[in-house]
């Protein structure tokens, strides 16, 4: 085939389709290729044991025809088998909180897969390349690693929020039941046991908004008791002579500017490195908010200008501790 279009979100999938229609096979072939390999590459969404429906449409052979393989009910499920495990419904409606999450993780957890006999079926009434030619880019793929692409990152560490099971706790679950003894434990943080998704939640990017603000700084420069003068110090090459009006540092930080941006990226106990301190505005404000700072400068005056804040920063700290509540 020389004219065709293959769609997938992936684009491995798709090289895959047109490698097989290149070499000769037909649409049933390079969607098969296709399936597989995004299969491959896009785990979470298009896996062996997944279910779907595929249309069919061979306009010379006069096929129009439907596969359809959606997830069946294992043999042995029951209504009532696990009635008394329910505790809640989720948060979003969509399904049901079990005990130990049985209906969430492991084998119990997923109706009869379909996906890989559906392709066979297709491929062994409507295909025309080997089978083994069809199935070795997918195989290639996963013998070889692939790009994680931006999606599957995002799938693979979101947050659910729903009450279903993180999805690094699936991960972890998996690796450690299934990989290697000699890797165990897998998607740890201490090399001693597996992630939860607590641990994982704690290590997101925080942000809280603070709602009637905009991201630009509207206030006036920096000025009164705030700004540090009269250093007689050349605050930068411009500045060839200082006088007693002049500013220590011509990029000193307003304080509430610092507090603000701290306030919304970090919690009280949180590390905060501030690189190139100049003044260490942030590291005083993270003082003052009871984090911890980590601030490096390499001017010497500046630095000493810095290490002042900070330690009036901390005696500041220190009495309100101090006071009684």
């Amino acid at each position: 085939m020389t004219h065709g279009m293959i769609v997938a979100p992936q684009p491995e999938a798709v090289e895959a389709g047109a490698e097989i229609l290149r070499a000769g096979g037909n649409a049933v072939d390079a969607a098969i290729a296709c399936a597989l390999v995004q299969g491959v590459v896009d785990p979470m969404m298009t896996g062996l044991a997944g279910f779907g429906a595929m249309q069919l449409y061979l306009p010379k052979a006069g096929v129009h025809t439907c596969i359809d393989f959606h997830g069946r009910a294992p043999a042995g499920a029951r209504p009532e088998m696990w009635a008394d495990l329910v505790e809640g419904e989720t948060r979003d409606g969509f399904g049901f909180i079990l005990k130990g999450r049985i209906n969430d993780l492991g084998y119990q957890s997923i109706a009869v897969p379909g996906s890989l006999k559906a392709y066979a079926e297709a491929h062994e009434e409507f295909g025309t390349m080997p089978w083994r030619d069809v199935v070795a880019p997918a195989i290639a793929h996963a013998d070889a690693g692939f790009v994680v692409r931006p999606h599957v990152h995002r799938f693979w560490t979101r947050r659910e929020g729903m009450g279903r099971v993180e999805m690094i706790e699936r991960l972890a679950s998996y690796a450690n039941e299934h990989g290697a003894e000699s890797g165990w434990p897998y998607y740890s943080l201490d090399g001693r046991t597996p992630v939860t998704g607590k641990d994982w939640d704690a290590l997101r990017h925080k942000w809280r908004h603070a709602h009637g603000i905009t991201n630009v700084w509207q206030l006036a420069s920096l000025h009164g008791v705030e700004r540090i003068k009269g250093t007689m110090k050349r605050a930068a090459p411009r500045v060839h002579n200082p006088s007693s009006l002049s500013a220590a540092h011509l990029n000193q930080k307003p304080l509430q500017f610092m507090h603000r941006i701290l306030s919304a990226v970090t919690d009280p106990g949180d590390v905060v490195w501030e690189p190139f301190g100049g003044l260490a505005s942030a590291a005083v404000a993270a003082v003052e908010s009871g984090r911890f700072p980590c601030v490096a400068e390499v001017d010497h005056d500046f630095a000493e200008i810095a290490a002042q804040r900070l330690d009036d920063a901390r005696s500041g700290r220190d009495q309100e501790d101090d006071e009684p509540s």
